[in-house]
């Protein structure tokens, strides 16, 4: 008994009388008070006790939960050391339910608090209980986080204000960016990134509408969606006034930006937990471009679709098939190394009457204007051109083809341009998590909903061209 006491006091000292421990209850104590004021300092002391022992409780159950992971991380901790069932740090991890569940009793409605407290616990349960590799790991934090807006809720006598949950919510956005900066496992994830590239790997390029050589300095960009070093240059031509990058990637040393198997399957397979959430948005896009060729492409008769995409055969190849009454080129000619030729190829594949959809990012956006070298448009090194409206009908005209409509609009929801343009802007450079952030992304998500309606007024971040051949 001696022995476990003495466990118990040396891990205390070691991961509970810290600092951090009282300065985090502190922090989040701060945030409830910023929007619900203390109604005396026994409020606030109430208050700040409460988050203080949840803060402990959930730190000594994630060291209980991450022992064998510790093990190689810290193996001088005590947890680490400890062999068994850890029985006595479970039994104080019971413990401290009974303190903060009475403080609970004081507030007011407090069986609901108890019962969301039930939950909540419930939840890490089964968060703590489940396996997870390393990008499991990463994926478990993002709603692990979720403890401290939770915590910053529990706390204030009002918790469904609007004013509360704003402060959860930049409270949760804090804790995650902090825990990007500073986890081990997501440093190992950034670790893994490719080497920066060497001019060896690059190569001039004239404008790709016009052929002109002479251009202008635009941008310098770097690979904000998967974080591998490098800067990209982008400029513009000064004859026909399309950008582009330039130099850029050698064809052989541009496949390294790409994830082949993302691309064959047009997106990733296995987000773990939010695979069925993934799933779910890849369906509703396929939904959405599906809903616009009804609307807007509706061929009388017609019979025969092509979609082209990054891993499709090469254009050229595909003349054999004969003719197509719809071809579609959904974020794919912005990624051409020849996008010119590309369209031309479409031309001839084209049947009479037939139509060619274009959907590409656009200069002419809100979310370009916001974001700057931080657009998702962007993707440098992969996106080797980037068109408003005018330079992309300039191109379509040198390759024999027409504006049938215009569509200031794109079939993505341009809530994700703005998510991740925030994401690529706060992080600077490092590659942003997916399901880390997925939390915070259904949050954004839903307060962004009024705004939906104004997607189809207003060029927010794609726009679509319907194109035929041109008759004069």
């Amino acid at each position: 008994m001696i022995r476990v006491f003495a466990e118990l006091l040396a891990y205390a000292r070691e991961r509970i009388l810290v600092p951090r421990v009282p300065a985090l209850a502190a922090f989040l104590a701060a945030a409830g008070l910023a929007v619900e004021p203390a109604r005396g300092a026994a409020d606030a002391a109430v208050r700040f006790t409460l988050l203080l022992l949840l803060v402990v409780q959930l730190r000594l159950w994630g060291d209980i939960a991450d022992r064998e992971h510790e093990r190689t991380r810290h193996p001088g901790r005590v947890l680490a050391r400890h062999r068994g069932r850890a029985s006595a740090f479970l039994f104080v991890l019971g413990v401290l339910a009974v303190p903060i569940v009475a403080i609970l009793a004081t507030f007011d409605d407090s069986a609901r608090r108890i019962a969301a407290y039930g939950v909540l616990a419930l939840a890490f349960a089964v968060v703590y209980g489940s396996h997870a590799s390393r990008h499991g790991r990463v994926m478990r934090t993002a709603w692990l986080l979720l403890q401290y807006p939770a915590f910053v809720l529990l706390a204030l006598p009002q918790p469904t204000t609007p004013h509360a949950w704003v402060a959860a919510a930049v409270v949760y956005l804090l804790a995650i960016l902090r825990d990007w900066a500073t986890s081990t496992d997501a440093a190992d994830l950034r670790s893994d990134a490719l080497r920066a590239p060497v001019p060896e790997m690059f190569e001039e390029v004239a404008c790709y509408t016009c052929g002109s050589r002479d251009s202008l300095p635009w941008l310098a960009a770097e690979d904000d969606l998967t974080g591998r070093p490098g800067r990209f240059t982008y400029v513009t031509c000064r004859n026909c006034r399309l950008t582009f990058l330039a130099p850029r990637l050698k064809r052989g040393e541009a496949q390294a930006f790409y994830d082949l198997d993302y691309v064959r399957r047009r997106g990733r397979a296995d987000w773990g937990w939010l695979t069925p959430l993934y799933e779910s948005l890849r369906e509703r896009h396929d939904r959405s471009k599906r809903a616009f060729l009804e609307r807007h492409v509706a061929q009388a008769g017609a019979t025969a679709e092509l979609d082209v995409r990054i891993d499709n055969a090469p254009l050229g190849e595909l003349a054999a098939n004969g003719r197509f009454d719809v071809i579609t080129m959904w974020d794919f000619l912005q990624r051409q190394y020849d996008p010119l030729r590309s369209l031309m190829l479409a031309r001839e594949l084209l049947a009479p009457g037939g139509r060619l959809v274009i959907e590409t990012p656009t200069l002419d956006s809100r979310t370009w204007r916001f974001f700057r070298e931080r657009w998702p448009g962007i993707q440098a090194p992969r996106q080797t051109v980037l068109f408003s409206r005018l330079t992309l009908e300039m191109m379509l005209e040198a390759a024999g083809l027409e504006v049938a409509s215009y569509h200031a609009h794109g079939t993505l929801p341009p809530y994700l341009y703005a998510f991740a343009g925030i994401a690529f802007k706060l992080l600077k450079g490092h590659a942003p998590e997916g399901p880390r952030l997925a939390p915070l992304f259904q949050l954004g998500r839903a307060l962004f909903a009024p705004y939906a309606a104004f997607a189809r007024r207003v060029p927010l971040a794609h726009h679509i061209v319907v194109c035929r051949l041109r008759t004069r």
